[in-house]
């Protein structure tokens, strides 16, 4: 399995308080589920940390590891276009990170929205805007 160091500035964006980056995309259309899902497995093949975990390091303190687990990918409940002002509709496509051994870097949610549909990504902030990968 590979695996790959965190530097010191990531392991700064670790843990139960590590905060998640966090975005929501909005189609007006609904997109196929089966294609999307095969389409993040093509995906975290190509950028495999995505789907990695973090695990202890004897040199580094935490690394990223490869990880057989799927992708955390949930598909919501069709629901109506939700008011974007109002974050209790948006809860179905919350998914928390948290930066811990063991537990899931990237979360996926998608759902079909009124006519439309949305999908939300969460990943760890130090895969995506820390220093390893910025």
């Amino acid at each position: 399995m590979r695996a790959t160091p965190l530097s010191p500035i990531d392991v700064a964006f670790v843990g139960r308080d590590g905060y998640s980056i966090e975005f929501l995309l909005r189609y007006s259309r609904p997109l196929d589920e089966n294609c999307l899902a095969t389409a993040l497995e093509d995906a975290l093949g190509v950028f495999w940390p995505l789907g990695g975990r973090l695990a202890p390091d004897e040199r580094a303190g935490l690394c990223i590891l490869e990880s057989d687990a799927r992708a955390d990918f949930v598909i919501v409940p069709p629901r109506p276009a939700p008011d974007a002002r109002s974050p209790g509709e948006l809860g179905p496509f919350h998914a928390d990170i948290v930066s811990l051994p063991g537990e899931p870097l990237l979360r996926v949610r998608y759902g079909r929205v009124g006519g439309g549909s949305a999908l939300c990504v969460h990943a760890s902030h130090c895969l995506v805007d820390g220093h390893s990968y910025f």
